[in-house]
């Protein structure tokens, strides 16, 4: 359509090209005339008879070589370097709508992983939210546990993990030690059964709190696997049995005590 418009332009110009050529042509032939009137002296009428052998004869060869020709052979290579312009402006204007298309749909494609992105993490959020909440809900001790390191990588209020602060293992906020149980003080590694066995495990623990008391209490371990099968981490949560330990303990003595006679 541009291109359309063009040529209708080219053409006016043309034809006022062509008519400005014949008005140059018919004023230059008369005035020429007008000199050879003068420089040999003829009469104006009779001069007036060779205006049409001068034009035709004479002024028009000379007019299209050393005039018209060259005018006109640089107003064809001025009119072919124009078109070879549009035709890069209309190549460069399609190279630039197709750029165009395709950084928009670069851009959608970008928003919706943006908008995709913030989903999924405030999915994430509420998760994690829903998860805290849950463990911050149970009024005994419960830990997510490193199979490896021993370091506890979650745990609820009621285990004074937070208060302590910074990173600590499983067998220095429990019983206040720098190395792993062992089981010879009664409190065998629950952790490393797991990770050996790869099943829950139970066991009768006495805990040690930061104020310096103790607490007996019957641990519960569970395992977590990764994607190869192995155990990663391990859950542990841990319940106040001093009332059913005392229970068992005077069931027991019941049962060792012989009676009267």
């Amino acid at each position: 359509m541009a291109r359309t418009g063009v040529e209708k332009g080219l053409a006016k110009y043309s034809l006022s090209r062509l008519l400005s050529l014949t008005v140059g042509a018919v004023f230059f032939s008369d005035l020429l005339v007008t000199l050879l009137v003068r420089l040999f002296e003829l009469d104006r009428k009779a001069a007036t008879l060779f205006d049409p052998f001068l034009l035709c004869l004479f002024l028009l060869p000379i007019f299209f070589y050393f005039i018209y020709r060259p005018i006109n052979d640089l107003l064809v290579e001025r009119r072919e370097y124009e078109k070879n312009l549009y035709h890069v402006y209309d190549a460069l204007e399609q190279k630039v709508q197709e750029r165009t298309e395709e950084l928009h749909d670069k851009n959608e494609n970008l928003y919706r992983e943006i908008t995709d992105k913030k989903r999924a993490e405030e999915e994430l959020r509420e998760k994690n939210s829903f998860l805290e909440i849950t463990i911050e809900s149970l009024d005994h001790p419960f830990y997510v546990i490193d199979a490896q390191s021993y370091e506890i990588k979650l745990a609820n209020r009621a285990t004074g993990f937070k208060q302590r602060g910074g990173k600590t293992t499983c067998y220095q906020l429990t019983h206040n030690r720098e190395t792993p149980c062992t089981g010879e003080e009664g409190h065998p590694c629950l952790v490393a059964r797991v990770v050996e066995t790869g099943e829950p495990q139970v066991a009768i623990h006495t805990h040690y709190h930061p104020d310096g008391s103790q607490k007996q209490v019957e641990v519960h371990t569970q395992p977590i696997f990764d994607q190869h099968g192995k155990v990663s981490s391990v859950i542990e949560f841990c319940m106040d049995c001093r009332k059913r330990c005392s229970e068992k303990a005077e069931a027991a003595g019941q049962e060792n005590d012989p009676g009267p006679g």
